[in-house]
């Protein structure tokens, strides 16, 4: 968001959109839908695009869209990544949450449930601590609050310091 100018909102992060390298670089594709900022604007009034489960609350509800809905986006698809489950499974309605990801993952948190939301490979990969970490994060990126919500800029930190020395 931060590297363009004018900034570039997305408003359709998803895994589909999500491309790899031969070398596993991720590349966003698809800026069909996507809006651009001026520099001094902070957000844009559009009506509401984008895929259902990915698609930040305050967007949804108000037609306002700025970077934070793309954080919100990015953090169904780090619980998607990490759990192996979409953005709207089925497999939720047995917890009676409307079949969203983000609530599944909050609930399972709060019920100290964090390693139900790992694959067991994952999990099993270890070290704990960076995926309960990774966890927070993905759902930091998904809180209601804007003002909690973190900018990419400040994901990108985080995700740099939970990463294994061997990795970086």
């Amino acid at each position: 968001h931060d590297q363009c100018n004018p900034k570039v909102l997305h408003r359709d992060v998803k895994p589909s959109n999500i491309l790899l390298d031969d070398d596993c670089n991720a590349y966003l594709s698809d800026f069909g839908l996507s809006r651009l900022l001026g520099n001094s604007e902070t957000h844009a009034t559009t009506g509401v695009a984008g895929t259902f489960g990915y698609v930040a609350p305050e967007y949804a509800m108000t037609c306002r869209v700025s970077e934070k809905a793309d954080v919100y986006s990015y953090g169904v698809v780090l619980l998607e990544l990490i759990s192996d489950k979409k953005a709207l499974d089925p497999s939720f309605s047995s917890h009676a949450n409307g079949f969203n990801i983000v609530s599944w993952a909050c609930m399972m948190l709060r019920q100290g449930q964090a390693k139900d939301v790992f694959t067991a490979r994952l999990w099993d990969s270890g070290p704990h601590d960076h995926l309960v970490q990774l966890l927070h994060l993905a759902i930091t990126c998904t809180v209601d609050s804007l003002s909690a919500r973190p900018t990419m800029r400040q994901v990108v930190r985080r995700l740099k310091r939970i990463q294994p020395s061997s990795v970086r």
